[in-house]
């Protein structure tokens, strides 16, 4: 199977998974929808609510900007998705939530989930080493502008401003509830969906 791979190099950690449902769930409730809707009905509210010019966009890109959107409304922090997503949206049996700092992002297909750490189902904490198109890391993307520059920036970002990264990053996870399993770090998100699944296509043109 084929992927569709969102990624985002954060600083930062993964959330608590309770404090991770409930802040989907409030999400889903700030659009004043059931708390069990299934995601057609998500992904149909938030298009309802796009401008015209906007509505051909990918269901997962737009539902993305919104969560987003939403989590630095309430808590002035940036977040990133994690995990292999069978609908496409968050599935807190598969998923997690990283908060933090946004570094760096691209996207690109991905035919494989990997191996040992390189798994998506947990962040995979990064070094020095391992940012920049020609590390052993950027290897294991495809040839593309886009990861190229995604890795390239953060790699600058790390270069040039680590320690205010860190620092900004540390304050703004302080009055979250994170996993005790990593404290705050560098590291990569991988949110993957199926090539095939109709949230990863463009919506027509109506």
């Amino acid at each position: 199977m084929s992927f569709e791979l969102f990624a985002r190099i954060c600083v930062g950690a993964p959330l608590r998974p309770d404090a991770a449902i409930a802040l989907h769930a409030a999400f889903i409730q700030s659009l004043q929808l059931a708390p069990d809707c299934d995601p057609e009905t998500l992904f149909e509210a938030l298009r309802f609510e796009a401008p015209k010019h906007k509505k051909h966009e990918p269901d997962r890109l737009r539902y993305l900007r919104a969560l987003e959107a939403f989590v630095d409304q309430e808590h002035n922090i940036d977040m990133a998705l994690g995990g292999v997503s069978e609908l496409g949206v968050f599935d807190p049996k598969k998923n997690y939530i990283f908060v933090g700092v946004v570094v760096s992002e691209f996207q690109c297909p991905q035919a494989d989930l990997g191996r040992g750490a390189a798994l998506p189902d947990k962040p995979q904490w990064l070094k020095w080493g391992d940012l920049g198109s020609t590390s052993d890391l950027g290897k294991t993307f495809p040839l593309d502008r886009e990861v190229e520059k995604g890795l390239d920036h953060a790699r600058r970002s790390y270069q040039r401003a680590v320690k205010d990264i860190n620092k900004d990053a540390h304050l703004r996870v302080r009055p979250m509830t994170l996993s005790k399993q990593h404290d705050p770090d560098w590291a990569m998100c991988r949110w993957l969906v199926s090539q095939d699944h109709p949230s990863v296509q463009p919506r027509g043109r109506t």
